[in-house]
């Protein structure tokens, strides 16, 4: 029996012994590998490292590329923001021009030739110069004047023979096109803007 216990004995030292012999075989192998692993990780980060004049040609290529895909949205905003400031300036003074018109043609003695003088000043000043003039007497339009071929305007008559009571109209309009600003008369097209004011001849 105390045999058996010795052999026993000597047959787990020796067990024990392989065990341990391979734990530090192993973590010897572990600490080897993963010295390579970092040192290969380590040279890898170094040889992507990117030099400093491609970073800065890749940043001014993206800047560039950026400035050409909003520049033109910037430019349409700040022109079309412009002409919509344009149009309702406009759109004012012809509101402004008919009224002042109309109170001229409904005073007693008033003719064809001084609403047209109060038009023609104040299309002149705004340097409005191809705009439509009409006169609506009882709701029936009529040209205004039919043109200036030898310097003188020659006039229909409406206002002359307005009778009392009889309802007045002055009816101004301008192309979009001929008051657009640059390029924006493009987009403008055949729009037109218009002005109306209508009273009763006294």
């Amino acid at each position: 029996m105390g045999m058996v216990k010795k052999k026993g004995s000597k047959m787990e030292i020796q067990l024990f012994a392989t065990v341990s012999k391979c734990r530090d075989g192993v973590g010897q192998f572990v600490q080897t590998h993963s010295r390579s692993l970092k040192l290969r990780s380590f040279v890898g980060r170094g040889s992507r490292r990117k030099n400093p004049r491609q970073v800065r040609h890749s940043m001014h290529g993206a800047t560039a590329i950026e400035m050409a895909l909003v520049l033109p949205i910037l430019l349409l905003l700040v022109f079309g923001i412009i002409e919509c400031g344009r149009v309702m300036m406009v759109k004012q003074i012809l509101v402004n021009t008919a009224r002042e018109a109309t109170r001229r043609a409904i005073v007693p003695g008033a003719t064809d030739r001084h609403i047209h003088e109060i038009i023609l000043g104040s299309m002149d000043s705004a340097g409005i110069q191809n705009y439509q003039a009409h006169v609506e007497l009882d709701n029936v339009t009529h040209d205004l004047e039919t043109g200036s071929q030898d310097g003188n305007y020659h006039y229909n008559g409406i206002i002359n023979n307005a009778q009392a009571r009889s309802q007045v109209a002055i009816q101004l309009s301008v192309l979009h096109s001929d008051i657009s600003l640059g390029p924006m008369s493009i987009i403008a097209g055949d729009r037109r803007i218009t002005a109306f004011a209508k009273m009763r001849k006294e």
